[in-house]
């Protein structure tokens, strides 16, 4: 007969939960494009001076600009890897002075042309997956006559999925 010096402990149960082998999908909750978005973008228009662009990015603490023409259309994107690319780092260009020869380099000359933008109406998936095809840290919002109404960034998304703590 075993006693119950001799029994051995029977393990415990585990306390915690086992995560299921895939995670059931999030979603946005319904979320829009529209109910996400910045609606007082910083802008810029073409043929202004990439300086000029740089600063409001570095004074408004911005990495994409919508380059907009005078009919507040969307013609263009401007990003701080753009800038990179064209003058090296955004900083220090903004800070130099300006030329005097008005050989200025400007928005129209670094912007991409013809960018990928949402519709207010865009699910928040629909713009997760723009923004990851396109590896875009943000994608502009325009209405059906291509005005600029907006800008979701990455970070907009992801506090559509995670809540703020």
């Amino acid at each position: 007969m075993k006693t119950a010096k001799n029994v051995k402990p029977t393990p415990k149960a585990a306390t915690h939960p086992t995560v299921p082998p895939t995670l059931p999908p999030r979603t946005g909750g319904g979320r829009t494009a529209g109910s996400l978005m910045s609606t007082s973008p910083v802008i810029v228009a073409p043929e202004n001076s990439l300086k000029e662009a740089v600063r409001r990015m570095v004074d408004e603490d911005v990495r994409h600009l919508p380059v907009v023409d005078a009919m507040n259309c969307l013609v263009g994107m401007i990003s701080d890897r753009d800038v990179r690319e064209a003058v090296g780092n955004p900083q220090e260009f903004s800070e130099t002075t300006d030329r005097d020869d008005g050989d200025e380099p400007t928005v129209a000359s670094v912007m991409t042309r013809d960018p990928v933008a949402v519709t207010a109406d865009a699910s928040v998936e629909e713009v997760a997956q723009t923004l990851i095809a396109g590896r875009f840290g943000a994608v502009p919002v325009v209405d059906d006559k291509d005005r600029l109404v907006g800008i979701v960034s990455y970070i907009d998304v992801l506090r559509a999925f995670v809540p703020e703590a």
